[in-house]
């Protein structure tokens, strides 16, 4: 009698092991984060969670805790629920130092290309603008000498002195137009060959004067750190470590 009941009781005993085993497991979640920066520094309370990684909790409350680079630090305030995988997904907003930092980045950069590449860009502009100008002299120019060629040709075999005087007349218009087409076309040259000249003293100036802009910097702390102090395990020595861990 008693050898039956001390095996009953050890059979109790065993299944309110199980049975308070099985209860245990029933009351655990799986949670897995994602940051809109996947480099982020994620804790799930104490816990640190890789970026979409599956991690098994008990069912609760946490906070977790998100940091990356350039980023806000932020909290979120999650349930898990038994046997439910819950995903959670952080906004990461950039921090007002970062977006003003971008700014000043921004406008340190347009300021190096103009004082670097603005004379010659302007140069360019006005040179394209003057060699419209040469070409349609030039063949304003042309078209003046084939009339005046025509006009002098006509005084040359007419017979009628009105009809003679009217070809000279003629042809010394069209000659008159012609020299003011072709001191056009040189008058634009010079203006090149000048403007490219100033263009070349300007941009060695404004190119130094680029080299001494103060590029800006952008530093920050890293946040969710933990600081340690003890051996260094990875070298398998007892010399005393001071680092973090992030």
């Amino acid at each position: 009698m008693s050898i039956r009941l001390f095996v009953f009781n050890v059979l109790f005993l065993i299944g309110g092991i199980s049975y308070s085993q099985e209860m245990a497991d029933s009351s655990k979640g799986k949670m897995r984060v994602y940051t809109q920066s996947s480099a982020a520094v994620i804790y799930v309370g104490e816990l640190k969670v890789k970026y979409g990684e599956i991690i098994e909790l008990d069912t609760g409350q946490y906070v977790i805790t998100a940091w990356a680079p350039k980023r806000k630090k932020v909290r979120e305030l999650v349930r898990v629920g038994n046997k439910y995988t819950k995903t959670v997904r952080i906004k990461m907003p950039l921090t007002k130092e970062y977006k003003h930092y971008r700014n000043k980045k921004a406008l340190y950069e347009v300021k190096k290309t103009t004082l670097r590449y603005g004379p010659m860009t302007a140069f360019i502009f006005y040179a394209a603008n003057e060699m419209s100008v040469i070409s349609k002299s030039n063949e304003n120019a042309d078209q003046f000498l084939t009339l005046a060629n025509e006009q002098k040709s006509k005084a040359e075999n007419s017979f009628w002195p009105s009809d003679i005087e009217a070809n000279r007349k003629g042809f010394a218009i069209s000659k008159l137009s012609y020299e003011n087409e072709i001191e056009k076309v040189n008058d634009g040259w010079q203006k090149i060959y000048a403007g490219l000249a100033a263009t070349i003293v300007v941009n060695y100036f404004t190119w130094r004067l680029s080299k001494k802009l103060k590029r800006p910097n952008y530093d920050e702390k890293p946040q969710l750190t933990k600081l340690f102090i003890g051996p260094d395990m990875q070298s398998r020595t007892t010399q005393l470590t001071i680092g973090f861990n992030f």
